[in-house]
């Protein structure tokens, strides 16, 4: 009970052995078949959007819904690094009447495809094909296609928090605003890079300087927001306070 190895058959991404109710299992009141799988782009990158598109049809005599399910699997990736047999990327759920065809697009942006590296705690991506299963479940499999993956990831400016030590003020009380932020790789954003704006939602209650000091002003609640630029992408954070009245 204590042992919490996923790569030790707990899961469909590492199992090696036939599950009797696998990932995505499901049953219908009508069958269906996948033809003609694409993929728009078989040279990709840490920074791409790769569409896969497939024809379903609903061979059945009555409509039904079917869930497409997108696994991805990496077969050049060195055995020491133990990466997955599959991982679930994407799905759609799609409604088909009785006899028709529809096709199915399905997006995926390649930096979703990453792999934790606990040396350099970021994100890293392997080199090589990558080989996109659709299907109604993990284990029935439809068909696939395939891209090689290159190239070196970009990060972009992802996430910001904004906060400060002291959320309940009195007038007249100040308080500094501490930022900071992660790019999209799980990596910290030296905030000394950037430019930092400050906004408070209602200055009769906190005012804010272009260095993120807070002052109260009045009686009731407001926003503290602070815009981080970096490389023209804008992302913010802000943080609530309240002001009481003297008694």
């Amino acid at each position: 009970m204590l042992d919490y190895d996923i790569r030790n058959g707990h899961t469909y991404m590492y199992d090696p052995y036939e599950p009797l109710f696998p990932f995505g299992y499901g049953l219908s009141y009508t069958t269906f078949e996948y033809s003609n799988f694409k993929i728009n782009k078989t040279s990709i990158t840490p920074n791409d959007m790769v569409s896969l598109q497939v024809d379903v049809q609903n061979t059945g005599n009555v409509d039904g819904d079917e869930v497409l399910q997108v696994y991805v699997k990496t077969p050049e990736s060195p055995a020491s690094l133990e990466r997955p047999i599959k991982r679930l990327k994407g799905f759609q759920r799609v409604t088909i009447p009785a006899g028709q065809i529809k096709t199915v697009s399905i997006d995926i942006a390649c930096e979703d495809l990453w792999f934790w590296d606990s040396e350099k705690d970021r994100i890293t991506f392997d080199p090589g094909r990558y080989v996109f299963e659709i299907g109604a479940s993990s284990r029935d499999i439809r068909g696939q296609v395939e891209a090689t993956m290159s190239g070196t990831y970009v990060p972009v400016l992802k996430t910001v928090v904004a906060e400060t030590d002291k959320v309940v003020l009195r007038p007249g009380d100040r308080v500094n605003t501490s930022v900071t932020a992660a790019m999209s790789d799980d990596s910290f954003y030296d905030i000394g890079k950037a430019t930092v704006t400050y906004k408070s939602n209602n200055p009769s209650v906190a005012t804010v300087d272009e260095s993120g000091n807070v002052t109260a002003t009045g009686v009731g609640t407001a926003l503290i927001f602070a815009y981080v630029t970096s490389d023209c992408v804008d992302v913010s954070g802000y943080y609530p306070l309240k002001v009481m009245p003297y008694i």
